[in-house]
């Protein structure tokens, strides 16, 4: 007989899941499916993705603030295929860089503002000061800039 998860084990594992999307991993998952993940109606507490440094600055958010994404490819980017991504950061400069990190004959440089509801955690561990939203939530307020130049 298999047991259920821990609302701390999902959590856990979720996190590891959605942090080694560097790896070539979060492509293999669909954004709909992302989103029954981070929506699912037997875990809701999301504040177990985070640590409590994290969650504490997650708290702290208690007006609207601007998010950036950078994407760099070589292909055309195509939002109606891909979305624009979970993963934001409320560091400009880091988010250049993600654009152009591969040297890519395309970089854009997306930014939006969000309320702290729509903000489903914040990572910190690995110097991006990331935030992660579902896209669908903001996609009506995410504004494009193509960079020339990093």
């Amino acid at each position: 007989m298999t047991r259920a998860l821990t609302e701390q084990e999902w959590w856990g594992a979720v996190r590891k899941l959605y942090q080694s999307s560097e790896l070539g991993i979060l492509e293999t998952i669909s954004q709909d499916t992302w989103i029954e993940i981070f929506e699912n109606p037997k875990y809701t507490n999301t504040d177990l993705l985070m640590g409590k440094r994290e969650l504490q600055y997650m708290r702290s958010i208690t007006e609207p603030i601007h998010i950036y994404r950078g994407i760099g490819t070589d292909s055309e980017i195509d939002f109606n295929k891909y979305g624009y991504g979970f993963s934001w950061t409320t560091d400009i400069d880091r988010a250049r860089w993600f654009a152009g990190r591969f040297n890519c004959a395309n970089k854009v440089l997306l930014n939006a503002v969000v309320i702290p509801t729509q903000i489903i955690a914040v990572f910190l561990d690995m110097n991006e000061k990331e935030i992660v939203v579902n896209p669908l939530t903001i996609i009506d307020n995410i504004k494009t800039e193509v960079i020339d130049e990093i």
